[in-house]
């Protein structure tokens, strides 16, 4: 129904968004390292994605602590904020901070997927309508979502090899700045009044 597509615009384009900076980074995150002057060899990458991935994994157990608290869709828009800035740091100071400093605030950024839009995409993007629509709503997101990966592994590797990191850490940070803002303009934060019998509120 029309009055239902501003929200899936929202939640289709914020997974988009999101799949763009997290799985272009965790898919080719070897070929960004490199550039990055993290470490070019075998070792080197298994040290560095072990790494990433312990960062990683208590943001899942954070969303599940917070998400309701907090509400879904303010944590999609901080998490996006907290990632824009961490890629903005990055674009800003790769080369000047030590190897050390680097990986954690790259390691980061998974953290932040993951206590924020990794999390909560797939569940607004269900939560935010009412139930008729629920299922193609949120297969609609998800699949745009998935484009999203495809284009983020592509273009992050296209800018790696034949840019700089620097134009892979911009890049993230307009997407992640990106999705605040339409998650912010086109997300609802909670049912309408007369409809709460037909949604599932995201708020509490």
């Amino acid at each position: 129904r029309k009055e239902y597509g501003p929200a899936l615009i929202g939640t289709a384009s914020s997974w988009f968004l999101l799949d763009v900076t997290f799985y272009g980074n965790a898919l080719v995150q070897s070929v960004v390292m490199e550039a990055s002057n993290a470490g070019s060899t075998l070792t080197d990458h298994v040290r560095n994605a072990v790494w990433n991935s312990l960062l990683a994994l208590p943001g899942y157990v954070l969303s599940y602590f917070f998400g309701y608290r907090v509400g879904l869709v303010k944590l999609q828009i901080a998490g996006f904020i907290v990632l824009c800035l961490i890629y903005a740091s990055l674009a800003l100071s790769w080369r000047l901070i030590g190897r050390s400093v680097f990986l954690v605030l790259y390691g980061l950024s998974f953290l932040f997927s993951n206590f924020g839009p990794n999390c909560t995409c797939f569940v607004t993007a269900a939560s935010v309508f009412p139930t008729r629509i629920r299922a193609s709503c949120h297969g609609i997101s998800a699949a745009v979502g998935k484009g999203g990966a495809l284009f983020g592994v592509a273009a992050l590797t296209a800018l790696a090899r034949h840019a700089s990191a620097t134009a892979v850490y911009i890049t993230c940070s307009c997407a992640a700045l990106s999705g605040a803002i339409l998650t912010f303009a086109l997300v609802p934060r909670e049912p309408p009044p007369s409809s709460h019998s037909e949604y599932t509120t995201v708020e509490h």
